[in-house]
């Protein structure tokens, strides 16, 4: 089944959103929108007996998953899957907005944890842009100092 010429248009502006990268567990529940959409505005366009994808089926369609996503955000937030960024994540949280080092870090989790282990955990933190680092200065080596990104919006939210 095709679209028709105003469903077309639609499905053209709508495509690069719904197909966007999304972050963490949700984005992982939420994957591959554009082709949940598709199966959902084919099936509308079935049960109405068109024999084309209309404007409106894919409105619907897009309503439905624009209300299912807003579901799965309510949710997991911005978990992002990884039990330790989401533990240092509620530590830096808690510290705003004066930021924890990585030593605090690391006393923070009960020194039990391998340095490497909490650097993985803070890079992904950093990829999704809900944290980031600064040096600080200590009269010598400087501290690198984490803090949780305000504003609650993870990189790859609309």
């Amino acid at each position: 089944m095709a679209f028709d010429a105003a469903a077309c248009g639609m499905w053209a502006e709508m495509y690069p959103i719904l197909s966007r990268d999304r972050f963490g567990l949700a984005g992982n529940l939420t994957g591959r929108a554009e082709a949940h959409v598709l199966r959902l505005a084919f099936v509308y366009a079935v049960l109405d007996g068109s024999p084309a994808i209309g404007r409106d089926h894919l409105a619907a369609a897009v309503a439905v998953w624009e209300y299912a996503e807003r579901s799965v955000a309510c949710i997991f937030g911005d978990s992002t899957g990884n039990p330790l960024a989401d533990d240092l994540l509620r530590l830096l949280r808690a510290a705003l907005p004066n930021g924890l080092t990585r030593t605090e870090l690391q006393d923070a989790t009960g020194r039990n944890l391998p340095a490497n282990k909490i650097g993985q955990a803070l890079g992904v933190l950093l990829l999704a842009g809900l944290a980031r680092s600064e040096p600080r200065s200590t009269g010598g080596r400087p501290a690198e100092v984490w803090f949780a990104v305000t504003g609650g919006s993870a990189r790859t939210r609309s």
